[in-house]
């Protein structure tokens, strides 16, 4: 598990939550261990990210739902708890700050001495992500004793990396006249044939399109829905839309050439909201 050995908890020193997320994206694509991750991030943001079905996650939130856990100490040790005893290789927590917060250090660091009694013998290690600079020395030292320094290794150097690295999707061949720009990060992607469409196809598809910024929220009634004729229709018509975005955005590298900079700034947020097309191509008529 990239150095990390059973039975002990390591501390992350969390400088980006967007390279935890894409870490977990990464090491549960090759499917070969059982992940949780524990986060503030509500489910409908982490599906941005990873694959929901490979890794078991938690929403620490004092919302009440599905897969949830209140903000108390007790309540995410007993979470916790019940993780390592069912067999998971593991544990990811992010939100520790927030706990800090509402309880207090030393709280929180009693609960990270339990744990570390939970998991010391166990298949099971824990990673706990904390920004080191939300503690004083004093804390900062005895979160270091109860904890394993440990960073995320370089798997993974920046979305762009990782949508060129992605596995190929079922029936996909990269044609030669893929485009990628630089200043845009946007490609055009080989369309996912009937054939070789899939739940996981989608899912794959929806997450490189989300690494490029492109707001596809529409697929999220396709990822939960059974009817797989019904997923592809959704899927075909958000695939129309990111094809004119890129279009656009392609017309928005010249205009950035030329210095229009600022108008480039906001027709390419709106571009990426998979909204208002006509609109921006108008403006873009206009400066042209």
């Amino acid at each position: 598990m990239d150095k990390i050995e059973s039975g002990k908890i390591y501390a992350l020193n969390l400088v980006s939550q967007k390279v935890l997320l894409a870490y977990i994206d990464t090491i549960s694509s090759r499917d070969v261990f059982n992940i949780s991750f524990i986060s503030r991030l509500p489910h409908r943001r982490m599906i941005e990210h990873f694959d929901l079905e490979r890794v078991e996650s938690y929403w620490l939130t004092k919302q009440q739902a599905e897969a949830t856990i209140y903000p108390e100490v007790g309540e995410v040790f007993s979470t916790c708890k019940k993780i390592i005893n069912n067999d998971v290789d593991l544990l990811i927590i992010e939100g520790i700050e927030w706990l800090i917060s509402l309880h207090g250090f030393d709280n929180v660091h009693s609960m990270v001495m339990d744990l570390y009694d939970l998991v010391y013998g166990k298949k099971a290690s824990i990673i706990a992500s904390l920004a080191n600079d939300v503690l004083d020395e004093t804390n900062l030292n005895r979160w270091k004793l109860a904890t394993t320094e440990w960073s995320i290794p370089n798997l993974i150097e920046s979305d762009e990396t990782l949508i060129e690295e992605d596995a190929p999707i079922m029936n996909e061949v990269v044609p030669s006249d893929v485009i990628e720009h630089k200043s845009s990060s946007l490609a055009y992607l080989t369309p996912i044939l009937r054939e070789g469409f899939s739940h996981e196809t989608l899912r794959k598809r929806s997450l490189q399109w989300r690494r490029m910024g492109l707001d596809v929220s529409e697929l999220d009634t396709a990822l939960f829905s059974s009817d797989e004729d019904k997923c592809y229709d959704i899927y075909k018509k958000v695939e129309q839309k990111v094809r004119r975005a890129i279009e656009l955005d392609n017309r928005l590298d010249l205009l950035e050439e030329q210095g229009w900079k600022s108008d480039v700034i906001k027709l390419r947020f709106r571009i990426r909201q998979l909204t208002g097309f006509n609109e921006v191509e108008k403006r873009i008529d206009e400066i042209i």
